[in-house]
């Protein structure tokens, strides 16, 4: 007999015996790498691990489906105004938060006047985002079911972005805040019942608007891809999120399932040369890194062909890619040759290059590789592993700290959550107050983007922004991330778009 943990209890599945556990009819279980470290307030990001933390809970008021199209969530209509700075969102009716009051216009603006507080914007991604991104300065009720956002310039992408901002009870949370660490307060199919940094509890909602057919849930916190694919072996995991590659296999051998998406997003390790008196200044150096790295060694021996590169900030389904800008080819001699020409004929370093290895297929394998591939050329690299939460506190520093926190490098994607290259662009642009780089040829495309309502005008600005931050060479640029997600086989119903399973679809079979 084999016993794994889960959670930090030992579970006791029979995986040497093939024995399978007894299967709750009335509980999914997913094990996640990690839970959100901001609790069940749903101020810590849109993307994983948080999205995982908060999407059976809350809202948006819009989502973007697995075309990338806006379709509507709460909102169920939503209209410029003449002036291209004013949109009208309608709120859909009848909709309650799990302790029953109901959501009308006037509990979103609570929030959203919240999310424009200094004392937000110091703490939270969401604010951050909220003012970069949204850049909404005023808010109104015009009827209980209908809310005015003013935006300070024109801003075509508002409607995008507004799939990316949770929404919890206001009122409930400006009484008193705290309650939301260990059970939030949410319009979503499932009711947060109890949060352990191990293992959050749901329970489905009575009073939801979206059903959830399977009565609860638990979001357990299993690090090991390895512990994962063992759960869902044995029968004590419905879900494994993060399949590694070297893995897909043995799962589909066991009779189980494996479902692979694309996000739009690309993984990447960014270069921090903003302010800094670094050797990554120098743009040469940057593209030193870039002719360093074998990409095709990555793609075939690490990715097995399951992704692939694009050279941007962008993938082929994202709006506006460019097909003319390509990847960097593999050059050691160009490599060196940059270094010399840059003043570093001997190389760079030691430098560090912040990672979280865990969340992304091969990941860990992918930032060895690159540390490789950049000491072959006398680039002198140090993986630094920090957690999730060392992430966040290095993104979202104190509103006194003038630089950024992160090394020379760290690991940041393309997180194109609206399936928008401007998500990314905007988050990683002069506007953030510690910035990694500040290009103004840069700005001036994404402001003429915001300003362009017509997508057939907007789409060669914005491919024009990714050839201009592509040869400013920003980030080194790895492969399409691909959501790998591992099924026990009584799983039904599972869809994922965007990150966001479907949890009003998901059932057991019989």
């Amino acid at each position: 007999m084999k016993f794994f943990t889960i959670g930090g209890a030992v579970v006791g599945a029979l995986i040497a015996t093939g024995v399978a556990v007894a299967q709750p009819a009335d509980t999914l279980r997913i094990g996640s790498p990690v839970v959100c470290p901001q609790r069940g307030l749903p101020a810590g990001g849109s993307a994983s691990p948080c999205v995982y933390t908060h999407w059976p809970s809350y809202d948006t008021l819009v989502q973007i489906n697995e075309k990338g199209e806006v379709v509507p969530l709460i909102a169920t209509e939503w209209k410029v105004q003449e002036d291209k700075t004013k949109w009208q969102v309608k709120i859909r009716s009848g909709v309650q938060f799990h302790n029953g009051d109901p959501l009308t216009a006037e509990m979103v603006r609570l929030w959203f006047e919240y999310l424009g507080t200094q004392e937000a914007v110091s703490k939270y991604v969401t604010a951050q985002n909220f003012q970069r991104q949204g850049q909404i300065v005023d808010t109104k009720v015009i009827a209980p079911d209908t809310i005015e956002l003013t935006t300070r310039v024109v801003n075509s992408l508002l409607p995008r972005l507004l799939s990316v901002y949770w929404l919890p009870n206001s009122k409930a949370f400006k009484e008193n805040p705290d309650s939301f660490n260990n059970q939030g307060n949410g319009t979503g199919p499932y009711r947060l019942v109890a949060f352990d940094p191990n293992e959050v509890r749901y329970e489905a909602a009575p009073n939801a608007w979206r059903k959830a057919p399977v009565p609860k849930m638990r979001l357990i916190n299993v690090p090991e891809v390895g512990t994962r694919v063992a759960g869902i072996l044995s029968g004590e995991l419905d879900v494994g999120i993060g399949l590694s590659i070297d893995r897909i296999d043995e799962v589909k051998r066991a009779g189980h399932q494996v479902h692979i998406i694309d996000r739009p997003d690309i993984n990447s390790l960014r270069f921090n040369w903003y302010d800094r008196d670094t050797p990554f200044k120098d743009k040469r150096v940057r593209q030193a890194a870039k002719y360093a790295l074998d990409r095709g060694s990555i793609q075939r021996d690490l990715m097995k062909n399951i992704s692939a590169f694009t050279g941007q900030c962008a993938t082929e389904t994202n709006f506006g890619y460019n097909p003319d800008v390509k990847p960097y080819a593999f050059d050691q001699a160009k490599a060196r040759q940059l270094l010399t020409e840059a003043g570093f004929p001997n190389g760079i370093g030691p430098f560090k290059i912040d990672v979280i290895p865990g969340n992304f297929p091969a990941d860990s394998e992918i930032y060895q590789k690159v540390a490789q591939d950049l000491n072959a050329v006398g680039m002198k690299a140090e993986l630094q592993i920090i957690t999730f939460a060392d992430w966040l506190r290095k993104w979202t520093p104190p509103p006194t700290e003038k630089s950024m926190l992160f090394p020379d490098m760290f690991q940041n994607g393309c997180m194109n959550f609206t399936a928008h290259p401007m998500d990314a662009m905007i988050n990683l642009s002069c506007r953030k107050p510690q910035k990694s780089h500040c290009v103004e040829e840069e700005m001036r495309l994404i402001e003429a983007i915001e300003a362009e309502f017509d997508p057939d005008k907007q789409r060669p600005i914005v491919r024009e922004l990714l050839r201009v931050n592509a040869d400013n060479s920003a980030f080194l640029d790895l492969p399409v991330i691909s959501d790998i997600t591992a099924l026990n086989k009584r799983v039904r119903g599972f869809a994922n778009a965007m990150q966001r399973y479907s949890f009003t679809a998901i059932t057991f079979a019989n």
